[in-house]
């Protein structure tokens, strides 16, 4: 509150809640965390900039892959070209579905790391990640390279310090691979610009 009043903004202060509203409130604002106010400008300002990119994969890489490997394939690049299709033609589902079964996965098993208790949870996430996404593979039910997307995915969302701003837009991705999925590199544009 002391930085933000710092820097002009001002806050409204309601008896009996403990929050603080702080007006304007900016998108930026989403990645920024009270590190950053320790950290020397530069490496704070650095920091920033990777949660903004981390944001940025988190939403728009799931839509993009499906895009790229549904309807256009030549920009892959040739050397990663027969990894890419190839493991697309060995799984039985088409690409939107088996980033949609692998994402789904992972949610479960988000969820199910919330509810279980502390270390607990921590071992369910893991194993069963691993567990399941090399069973998937292994089965030929979903690619190789959609669970190093949907781990990357996940990875990056982790970046993001604000919870609530995170969560909100874990939904926001799945709309992007249906867009994609259903226009291509067109809906991939369009989900930039929403």
């Amino acid at each position: 509150l002391c930085a933000k009043l710092s820097e002009g903004r001002v806050a409204v202060m309601v008896e009996g809640t403990p929050f603080v509203l702080i007006l304007p409130y900016l998108f930026i604002e989403h990645f920024q965390s009270l590190d950053d106010y320790i950290h020397r400008p530069y490496f704070a300002s650095f920091i920033r900039i990777l949660k903004l990119l981390s944001f940025f994969v988190t939403i728009l890489l799931p839509g993009y892959y499906v895009a790229v490997v549904s309807f256009h394939p030549e920009l892959i690049p040739q050397g990663l070209l027969s990894q890419f299709v190839g493991s697309a033609l060995d799984t039985p589902l088409p690409v939107v579905l088996d980033a949609l079964t692998v994402f789904f996965l992972y949610e479960l098993l988000r969820e199910a790391g919330v509810r279980l208790p502390g270390a607990m949870s921590n071992t369910i996430g893991i194993v069963g990640g691993l567990i399941i996404g090399q069973a998937a593979v292994d089965a030929n039910i979903v690619s190789p390279i959609v669970v190093i997307v949907v781990a990357l995915t996940a990875l990056c969302s982790f970046a993001i310090p604000n919870e609530e701003f995170a969560t909100a837009f874990r939904l926001l991705k799945f709309g992007f691979i249906f867009l994609c999925a259903w226009l291509g590199f067109f809906g991939f544009l369009m989900s930039m610009l929403l």
